[in-house]
């Protein structure tokens, strides 16, 4: 199972650069036209309304919004627990970013069930560019 019908944006980030790469990121790729804090309130709001903890010490915020451009999945590696989002002990953010469901977002939602999915995307030996990779060939590297 391929999930090649999603964007996909994977980096690397420490604590104090995590919003300043996002908001780059997600500007560079066209993601949104809206403004960043936009997306970052909308984020924000989400996580109030429960915890998006899909695994431990990994998040998922996730919005639907009519301002995203195109579904994007962007998975944010910490490399060591860090704050963010509220969280105090985290080391990964998969945001998925969409504007309404498609088939290519449920395939992807499908494979989190995986927990080997989460193991891969945690293990810093895999490059980004591998993360990247493995969602593209549906779990294939």
């Amino acid at each position: 199972m391929h999930y090649t019908g999603l964007n996909y944006i994977v980096f690397d980030c420490n604590q104090s650069e995590a919003l300043g790469k996002l908001t780059e990121l997600v500007r560079q790729y066209h993601v949104i036209d809206e403004p960043i804090n936009r997306l970052l309130e909308d984020v924000k709001k989400r996580e109030k309304l429960g915890s998006t903890e899909i695994y431990p010490k990994v998040i998922m915020p996730h919005i639907n919004e009519a301002y995203v451009n195109q579904t994007t999945v962007i998975i944010m590696r910490f490399g060591k627990d860090m704050g963010f989002l509220g969280y105090s002990t985290i080391r990964a953010a998969v945001l998925v970013l969409t504007n309404g469901a498609n088939d290519a977002l449920a395939e992807f939602m499908h494979a989190l069930a995986d927990p080997q999915v989460f193991e891969y995307i945690l293990d810093l030996s895999h490059s980004n560019d591998d993360v990247k990779d493995y969602f593209i060939k549906g779990g294939e590297n």
